[in-house]
């Protein structure tokens, strides 16, 4: 082999390299533009579930057909059945079912973001017909084209996780338990009456 074909076959080797090493997921990326749409899919042709501005940063976790697959940034759209969910109060859900779709849209014919398993907690924020708008959650994807983001870091934001929150009278409750265990363990003082 001669010097110029061997010094190609390394500089090709090498660029290749570093472009694998930058596509190692997930990684922490911005947004290049202004109004750029999250979809459903890879390809313009889905639905849009959120726009986002120049500088939001969003977790990239693949990419497929020159598309990045994204965690749902807070602002995205996403919809459950309400026949699946068991509301607990205080704007909490349950996932009932196995394998529960996650959608763009209010409808069985939109696309679906993802699955949750039965008894993920979900915080719903609104209600249209018979489905509930959900904040997004690990699991639940969208798309933004290539040409929209760029690397930032591969400090990754920790994932929100839904809780249930403890309710106030359950807490009472405990707490006046404690206290009557521990007036029950301490020793008592005879009272002693004097008459006069």
């Amino acid at each position: 082999m001669n010097k110029p074909l061997i010094g190609l076959s390394l500089f090709l080797l090498l660029t290749c390299g570093f472009a694998w090493a930058k596509e190692e997921f997930p990684y922490l990326a911005e947004v290049t533009e202004d109004n750029v749409n999250v979809r459903a899919g890879q390809d313009k042709s889905f639905e849009s579930v959120g726009r986002l501005s120049k500088g939001t940063e969003v977790v990239v976790v693949g990419k497929e057909y020159g598309w990045y697959k994204v965690k749902l940034p807070d602002a995205a759209k996403c919809f459950i059945s309400s026949k699946y969910i068991k509301g607990h109060g205080g704007g909490i859900g349950e996932v009932t079912g196995n394998r529960v779709n996650v959608r763009a849209a209010a409808g069985e014919k939109f696309t679906s973001l993802g699955q949750l398993q039965k008894g993920t907690l979900v915080r719903i924020r609104d209600k249209t017909n018979d489905w509930f708008q959900i904040e997004p959650l690990e699991g639940i994807y969208g798309w933004i084209s290539e040409e929209f983001l760029k690397f930032k870091s591969k400090i990754i934001p920790p994932t929100n996780v839904v809780q249930l929150t403890i309710r106030k009278i359950y807490v009472r409750q405990r707490i006046l338990e404690a206290e009557r265990r521990t007036y029950e363990s301490t020793p008592q003082v005879s009272q002693i009456i004097f008459t006069a």
